[in-house]
């Protein structure tokens, strides 16, 4: 079980000095699947290291919150670089799928 410290020094990581460290922390929130991390990792989708934006990405995906979306979509809209492109798309279809996942099992 994660606790709350844990969670709380994973999200303090997004900011840290390294892009090791801040990439580190975006995937595993994402492995955790992190519901409270969602908000600060679309900020961290303005990382200015590509290899992090890359991560952020893929740990919105896997922790497929439809709070997610708009901020990915944008994200994409206006991301130049096509490795960060594609963990965008990637990550928005990760979500869709785990939303309609969530809907299907309602029924």
């Amino acid at each position: 079980m994660t606790t709350a410290t844990t969670v709380a020094a994973l999200i303090a990581a997004l900011n840290d000095r390294s892009p090791a460290v801040r990439q580190r922390a975006a995937e595993t929130l994402g492995e955790l699947e992190e519901v409270q991390a969602v908000e600060p990792l679309t900020r961290a989708l303005k990382d200015s290291d590509t290899n992090v934006r890359v991560h952020v990405a893929l740990a919105l995906g896997m922790i497929g919150d439809m709070r997610a979306t708009a901020p990915l979509a944008y994200a994409l809209k206006y991301e130049e670089n096509e490795a960060v492109k594609g963990a965008l798309e990637t990550a928005l279809d990760m979500v869709k799928q785990k939303v309609m996942s969530k809907k299907m099992r309602i029924f």
